[in-house]
């Protein structure tokens, strides 16, 4: 069923998330086919990546910057919402 459903409509939990407006619910397969105790594993995953990647944002866009790297030939891999980069 690929009907579009907001994630904190899948998942309660989404709902009071500090990282919902971030992450959008990423792991939007992962809420509709896993268990609630992986599905927290995944979110626990995601939010401290996006803890470390906040707390380094400005050395990560010096780098890119410095550099005149960009996210595609940095990254050259087609997107992906479920993957973690």
């Amino acid at each position: 069923d690929l009907k579009y459903q907001q994630h904190k409509n899948i998942f309660k939990d989404c709902k009071n998330c500090e990282v919902s407006p971030i992450c959008r619910g990423r792991c939007r397969r992962c809420l509709r086919e896993y268990s609630v105790n992986q599905i927290r594993n995944y979110c626990n995953l995601n939010k401290y990546l996006i803890e470390i990647i906040s707390k380094k944002i400005n050395e990560i866009k010096n780098i890119f910057s410095n550099r005149k790297y960009t996210l595609k030939n940095f990254y050259n891999i087609p997107d992906c919402t479920e993957e973690i980069p």
